[in-house]
């Protein structure tokens, strides 16, 4: 009898260890965010690049090589997209995950379901973002879930302190008439 308390103190220790981590956000939080990105999705619709700048989590502008060349890449990016007529339209989003350790970070996804017009093209999206803030601090920085579609590991390498457990949301893109 003594084994089996022990083994099952083990596995509780175990499952407890695993879900410390994974935090409900309140109600605030759930609302800065989606106000942050919905906030992000029209400066992309304006080309507005201080935004985006403001916006984007520290990892993405070092592996862009700096402020000055994020900068840089940020301007030819949104002129690039403005002349190739690329909007947000009828932008959902989801409620935000629960949070993953990343260390001295915490992050969450969140999901963003919209129509994506390119010229005379339309796409129904189903995408997310990837918001992060320093742990204990109320200033959300964000990644677009977009870079992590076919290699999710890329999310490691810009958060190497990154929880392995970590559940990616679904990312869809189709044409639609």
């Amino acid at each position: 009898m003594k084994k089996i308390m022990k083994k099952l103190a083990l596995l509780l220790i175990l499952f407890i260890s695993f879900n410390t981590n994974a935090k409900e956000l309140n109600e605030d939080e759930i609302k800065k965010i989606k106000l942050d990105v919905h906030s992000i999705l029209e400066a992309f619709n304006k080309a507005d690049e201080k935004v985006m700048s403001e916006k984007s989590h520290k990892s993405i502008i070092k592996i862009m090589g700096g402020k000055e060349s994020f900068a840089k890449k940020l301007k030819q990016s949104m002129k690039y997209l403005t002349e190739t007529g690329l909007k947000y339209e009828d932008i959902k989003l989801g409620k935000p995950t629960t949070t993953y350790n990343a260390g001295k970070e915490e992050l969450c996804f969140i999901s963003c379901q919209s129509i994506i017009t390119n010229n005379n093209r339309k796409f129904k999206s189903l995408s997310f973002m990837v918001a992060i803030r320093e742990i204990g601090k109320n200033r959300w920085t964000y990644i677009d879930g977009a870079g992590f579609q076919k290699n999710k590991k890329l999310l490691w390498t810009l958060l190497p302190d990154l929880e392995a457990n970590v559940k990616f949301p679904q990312f869809k893109n189709e044409e639609i008439n």
